[in-house]
């Protein structure tokens, strides 16, 4: 087994804002609360000034009522050891409603050496000319746009006294993801947290900008969690319609005599688990045998026949419409390897791929990618194991130090996402690496691969990155196994899988 630092090299060096929330997220499924991350976040700021400034005696921390607030707070607390620590809290303090800041809101009022004030927006002038140093704690990674009129004033007027100020992740203000900051705080220190902002690069208000610890592991950038199905997850507008919400095509199936009525089904559940991940349309595409057959599995699928047996003696020019039309496509599951339906599949491909078009190439398609075929970016690649060996040309190794090292090689050899499907998923592009580790076997029955390729194009559809899609789509798939295994232990089938996603997704909707 390689060490840590090793799977360190696949996880991004800067963050996004919400690259950072997710990351987050998971640290806390992981254990790690976020008191405890702010109580962390509070100290590295206190070390820092203690060690910097450790002659100046009157320090102003200016709070918001996030968690940016509580992080200040937090700091305020450990410095009121050495320093006369006045806290300023923006408005009232029953606005502070977060509540790892609400813990320390209280545990400040409780202090007996600190100063606590409201409203610092009304006394802002007073406040400054009885401090050394000011902390800026009132915004963080998860603000956007234009400053608040009265933080504008706060912040104009801090820079006008020519104090020093060290910042909390951010200066307030400004954009952790895009680096807009019309009216933030000019620093003349930024402590941020865990990683480098994407929003800090070549900002000249950020100052110095020094990168603390505080306490994220590693496991919360490489293992799947919580937080990536937050990330994936796509605003709703209340006055969207299905056309805005992404349309979904799935190419599958074929006429296989006795097995028929299996491939029909899977490709139906393959479409539901799109339609339940919120895409707003689906379009699911069979061969004429088995039309009727994916359409008795569900009154909400709309199915259209392509070709008679097989994709193969289907019209190319009618599924590049349907191609056109569509923000992402699932290919493969049951559709067969006759030369004939590789030859199709080759066709699909290649022509989503230079529309660029989100595709999830999965089951038996991935037989119809050359080994020297070159995809993008919007392409996910799902192989197990003997698929994974189809495209790689050797088995897949038994240590997962090398299991990555061949997945890396692999996405970056065909230049697309790899889904690596086993007890440990692995999922890459060829430079960042996620992994998820099934908690039970129940998976392990026909079908339940499909609606991981319905959920992947589900998330892809409605907006999601490919890697996001992947990473989110894999935890999802796997998450809705465990809860099932506790009711059904090991005897679930497809459909159950897709009866559950919308008990566990519903808790990240989110809405403009």
């Amino acid at each position: 087994m390689q060490n840590l630092k090793w799977f360190a090299n696949y996880t991004p060096k800067i963050l996004d804002a919400e690259e950072m929330k997710k990351i987050e997220m998971n640290a806390e499924a992981l254990g790690i609360s976020q008191v405890q991350m702010m109580e962390n976040a509070g100290s590295q700021v206190a070390r820092f000034v203690e060690r910097k400034f450790p002659k100046e005696r009157k320090i102003l921390v200016i709070c918001g009522h996030g968690n940016n607030g509580g992080d200040g707070l937090a700091a305020a607390r450990m410095l009121s050891k050495n320093y006369e620590v006045t806290v300023a809290i923006v408005g009232s303090k029953e606005e502070v409603k977060a509540v790892p800041a609400l813990i320390n809101l209280r545990l400040v009022e409780k202090s007996i050496g600190i100063r606590l004030v409201e409203n610092a927006e009304e006394k802002i002038d007073e406040l400054l000319k009885d401090c050394d140093i000011v902390i800026d704690a009132i915004f963080g990674t998860g603000f956007k746009g234009e400053l608040p009129r009265n933080v504008k004033e706060i912040a104009k007027k801090v820079r006008m006294s020519k104090k020093l100020v060290v910042a909390i992740d951010l200066p307030s203000g400004l954009d952790a993801s895009t680096g807009y900051e019309k009216d933030a705080f000019y620093a003349t220190y930024t402590i941020t947290f865990h990683k480098l902002k994407k929003g800090l690069l070549n900002s000249e208000k950020a100052g110095n900008i020094v990168v603390k610890d505080i306490g994220i592991p590693l496991e919360a950038e490489l293992l799947v969690g919580p937080g990536d199905l937050w990330k994936a997850a796509q605003k709703r507008s209340l006055e969207g319609t299905k056309f805005d919400n992404g349309r979904v095509l799935i190419i599958a199936g074929s006429s296989n005599f006795h097995g028929a009525p299996f491939l029909a089904s899977n490709a139906a559940y393959n479409t539901l688990a799109s339609l339940r991940m919120g895409a707003g349309y689906a379009v699911l595409l069979v061969p004429e045998k088995i039309k009727d057959l994916s359409r008795k599995v569900s009154p909400n699928l709309i199915v259209k026949p392509f070709g008679n047996e097989t994709i193969g003696e289907g019209d190319f020019e009618e599924v590049k419409t349907q191609i056109e039309k569509s923000d992402s496509i699932a290919i493969g599951m049951g559709i067969g390897r006759s030369e004939e339906s590789l030859e199709m599949a080759r066709k699909i491909i290649d022509y989503a791929v230079s529309k660029g078009k989100k595709l999830v190439v999965d089951a038996d398609a991935i037989y119809a990618i050359g080994k020297a075929a070159r995809l993008n970016k919007n392409v996910a690649v799902t192989p197990q194991e003997k698929e994974f060996v189809q495209l790689y040309g050797e088995e897949e190794s038994k240590e997962l130090n090398e299991r990555v090292s061949q997945a890396v090689a692999l996405a970056n050899s065909i230049g697309a996402t790899v889904v690596a499907k086993g007890h440990t998923t692995i999922i890459t592009n060829g430079k960042l690496l996620r992994l998820n580790t099934a908690e039970t076997s129940a998976l392990a029955t026909m079908g339940t691969g499909d609606v991981l390729s319905g959920i992947i194009a589900g998330y892809a559809a409605t907006g999601a990155v490919m890697l996001d899609a992947c990473a989110a789509g894999v935890y999802l798939h796997s998450r809705a196994g465990d809860l099932l295994a506790l009711e059904k232990g090991t005897h679930i089938i497809a459909e159950d899988l897709i009866d559950i996603i919308p008990k566990i997704i519903k808790a990240y909707d989110k809405r403009e």
